[in-house]
């Protein structure tokens, strides 16, 4: 097995951030999540068979909160 050169390896490790990746972070860094999401919890029942408020929000699969 041929050993790579450290070069090699960064490249390796690069990714190229996805628009999706850096609509996320920006929705991330300018809505205040948590604010929301406890302004929303008063709608949702307790222990319901729904998803409830933070499966709503952007990026919620990406964060593993949903489930599918």
């Amino acid at each position: 097995m041929k050993q790579i050169s450290f070069a090699q390896a960064e490249h390796q490790n690069k990714k190229k951030v996805t628009r999706r990746e850096r609509f996320l972070a920006q929705m991330n860094a300018l809505v205040p999540w948590q604010r929301l999401i406890d302004a929303l919890s008063p709608s949702y029942f307790p222990n319901s068979a729904g998803a409830g408020p933070a499966a709503n929000r952007p990026g919620a699969h990406a964060d593993g909160l949903c489930s599918g």
